[in-house]
């Protein structure tokens, strides 16, 4: 019924089948959708195809829409063929955001939602961030804001990202690592002018920020963040007490999705690693729990 309406074509000139189905096919149909299951985080992939003599052609984000509001789901369709990790998703309310969708293993029909740019009803559960992946042909400017802002790019291209700047971590004091003062006593905790330091610590390469952490008397307790030179997003995690805590990621240079490691409570652990390369194939997914 929903192909019907979107392709604007009576009920008998559509059908619905599993991708494996055959004999009971309609094969009449000008517009067909071949439906496969999926595991993790997605459910099912969907394949519609509409013959030629289908004068009425919705656009993919138009098919989307339509089918996230009937069904009441999120609906993930491409964004930008230089990113397939990345997913445009529609939304039941017919909103959109990005989300990204990653394959844990090449030989499993395996997807997990790794973070999204704003909520996704469906998945409570994903991290909200601003991607890399969209901000990375963008140039920075050097000073820190605290904000997010339009851009638009050359001429030709209608395309807008947000470009997100480093934010201050809630700490009125900040220091860069490089700095006269700044020094390390035999217990490693960070000391500025003699006296363990509490607040934000940067690094600098060429002017460019390239690390940010939250420290707590001397020794790093809070969100860990890297970039590159260009601005492109590094690595993100969570330190208490000077341990990763929790979920670590890194990105490619080219804003690909690097690594996701999962670490227990006590710092020590790795719990889960999964790896992509630079395309966003998966090349490794390894799980303790697995081993146990």
């Amino acid at each position: 019924m929903i192909l019907a309406e979107v392709f604007r074509v009576s009920l008998e000139q559509t059908d619905v089948s599993a991708g494996s189905e055959w004999e009971e096919r309609n094969w009449d149909a000008v517009v067909t959708c071949e439906y496969d299951p999926l595991q993790g985080d997605l459910n099912w992939s969907l394949s519609i195809y509409a013959a030629n003599e289908v004068k009425h052609r919705p656009t993919e984000e138009e098919l989307a829409s339509s089918v996230a509001h009937h069904l009441s789901t999120a609906v993930f369709i491409s964004w930008d063929t230089k990113f397939p990790w990345v997913r445009r998703a529609a939304l039941p309310d017919g909103g959109f955001t990005l989300a990204r969708v990653l394959q844990l293993d090449d030989d499993s029909p395996t997807y997990v939602i790794d973070a999204a740019e704003s909520k996704i009803p469906d998945f409570p559960h994903v991290p909200i961030i601003q991607f890399p992946e969209a901000t990375h042909t963008h140039e920075f400017p050097t000073p820190i804001a605290n904000s997010a802002e339009e851009t638009e790019f050359e001429e030709g291209d209608t395309r807008s990202c947000r470009s997100v700047h480093p934010s201050t971590m809630g700490s009125s004091r900040r220091i860069d690592i490089d700095e006269p003062d700044v020094d390390m006593d035999d217990a490693q905790r960070l000391l500025y002018r003699g006296e363990p330091f509490t607040g934000e610590v940067t690094e600098h390469l060429d002017g460019k920020l390239v690390s940010l952490d939250a420290y707590a008397e001397g020794v790093r307790n809070g969100l860990s963040r890297e970039w590159y030179k260009d601005g492109t997003l590094r690595s993100e995690g969570t330190v208490r007490d000077g341990l990763p805590r929790g979920e670590f990621r890194e990105w490619h240079p080219n804003g690909a999705p690097a690594s996701r490691k999962v670490f227990a409570d006590d710092g020590l652990t790795l719990r889960e690693e999964h790896q992509w390369d630079e395309d966003g194939r998966p090349t490794r997914s390894w799980r303790l729990d697995d081993c146990l």
